[in-house]
């Protein structure tokens, strides 16, 4: 490796930690991990819910490193932990999520604690204790 290589490498390592702190994820707090049934919402946590619409669920839960968030970033680091492929559309809209595309039968639509969401996820704050759902509906 040169040095150009070298400097190229350590700036890219840069941006990407900048950018975790911007968005409020520590790489030591920003961890979500996988619990299929047993994610409860506890306090400090933040819970992230899946429902594909045919039954299936997956859940995740995890800490950030802010007290506030973007329901955007929780499906941002629930996809790039548990490899939850995600498209999306203009405005940060999932265009399919886990290979569940947006169609005819159905589209992603977002809830905070149970409430349907009029704005994109990355308009959307959270707050630790929330529970963010993508639920695929009619």
């Amino acid at each position: 490796m040169n040095v150009k290589q070298a400097i190229l490498w350590i700036f890219a390592g840069a941006i990407i930690i900048g950018g975790l702190s911007y968005f409020g994820l520590s790489p030591r707090t920003g961890q979500f991990s996988l619990n299929s049934d047993s994610a409860e919402n506890e306090e400090g946590r933040y819970i992230l819910v899946l429902d594909y619409g045919n039954g299936k669920i997956r859940k995740f839960s995890g800490e950030m490193g802010a007290e506030t968030t973007r329901a955007w970033n929780l499906l941002q680091q629930a996809s790039a932990q548990s490899a939850v492929p995600v498209e999306i559309e203009d405005g940060f809209l999932p265009r399919s999520i886990d290979g569940v595309k947006n169609s005819e039968q159905g589209k992603w639509i977002l809830y905070v604690n149970g409430t349907r969401q009029t704005s994109g996820p990355f308009e959307v704050m959270v707050k630790r204790g929330d529970t963010v759902e993508f639920k695929y509906e009619k």
